[in-house]
């Protein structure tokens, strides 16, 4: 029987040789990473991760395999209910994969976790099978676009609304429309019966506060009308590690929403966040639900092409 033999972030290291061979590199489509540049990357995040306060990394020897799981500080004090995520496993083994993670779910129960959630890659089959066995659910899947700089040039499109940086005379008006659009937006938290349905209807609210306070971004642009009324918001944050490890800055479109009533700002919006972040020899990154056509759409209107597809899996623990 395949046993969990060491454990401790001091099993970092080791995880490189498992991560060389891992499959399901995320960063394994983005064509501006070699791929010795793509292990490095996704290494160093897992190295961030384990080095995290009460993080779990289990490592069997023979056959290699490696697991990584963190708690959520954040967003267990915002869901009020402790909860923790696992990050990867790696390894082909059938045997040691189910080891590792029954272990590592096991430890979590004892550090009083309640809630564990995990994204995988779409065509990482195996591991789908392999956390539903354990009694995961699937909550919802992601779409990743990227658009590099030179390589995909912008398209000509046709918006509303002219584009400017947030100022904070705007938060108000910004709120407003988070408010009506997002509030009840549908998604992986919303399909998590294990989420209180306040705190699940307050979350998009509360990261757009936190986007206006530049918490969580880095460049906030607005668009607004011939009236002045403001018709949409769009967040960008630059990524770390990858951005400085890599040397090449990734900006994430973390977060945005227009106005229902208003036709084309988020095509204005997004055009004019790829092109500041190519001006500056980034890559732009943008995310959405696989089923979000309205927004996929926009993306691929502007050149933005598909580099990543997951999935979400979420477990109760109580």
């Amino acid at each position: 029987m395949t046993t969990v033999d060491r454990y401790g972030s001091e099993m970092v290291e080791e995880l490189y040789p498992l991560v060389q061979h891992y499959r399901f590199n995320p960063y394994r489509d983005y064509r501006v990473f070699s791929a010795d540049m793509q292990v490095r990357i996704l290494h160093t995040e897992l190295a961030g991760f384990a080095a995290q306060t009460d993080a779990i990394v289990n490592f069997i020897a023979k056959p290699a395999t490696a697991i990584v799981a963190r708690p959520l500080a954040w967003d267990s004090a915002f869901f009020q209910r402790p909860m923790a995520r696992i990050d990867v496993i790696l390894g082909e083994d059938a045997a040691a994969r189910e080891a590792i993670l029954a272990d590592c779910l096991e430890k979590l129960r004892r550090a009083s976790m309640r809630h564990v959630s995990m994204q995988i890659d779409a065509a990482d089959i195996a591991t789908a099978v392999l956390l539903e066995r354990h009694g995961f659910r699937l909550t919802g899947g992601t779409l990743t676009y990227v658009a590099r700089p030179g390589k995909d040039p912008l398209k000509l499109v046709r918006s509303v609304g002219t584009i400017r940086d947030f100022r904070d005379g705007d938060a108000p008006e910004v709120m407003a429309i988070a408010q009506q659009s997002l509030a009840q937006m549908p998604g992986r938290f919303r399909m998590d019966a294990n989420l209180p349905t306040d705190r699940v209807d307050a979350f998009y609210i509360e990261w757009t506060r936190r986007c206006l306070a530049f918490e969580m971004a880095d460049r906030v642009l607005v668009s607004e009308g011939r009236d002045g009324r403001l018709l949409g918001f769009l967040a960008g944050r630059w990524r770390e590690p990858v951005s400085t490890d890599s040397g090449v800055p990734i900006l994430s479109g973390g977060l945005g929403a227009c106005r229902p009533d208003v036709k084309g700002a988020y095509l204005g919006l997004m055009h004019e966040i790829v092109s500041w972040t190519h001006g500056k020899r980034g890559v732009p990154e943008a995310q959405t639900q696989n089923y979000n056509f309205a927004a996929i759409h926009v993306f691929e209107s502007i050149g933005l092409r598909l580099v990543r597809s997951d999935y979400q899996f979420v477990l109760s623990l109580d």
